[in-house]
């Protein structure tokens, strides 16, 4: 995926999937 700013949000989205999965 691309994102011309800084990846964080890239990694928030990521964490909240993750942690929804988890649940």
């Amino acid at each position: 995926m691309y994102f011309s700013f800084d990846g964080r949000s890239t990694w928030f989205v990521a964490l909240t999937i993750a942690m929804s999965k988890s649940l």
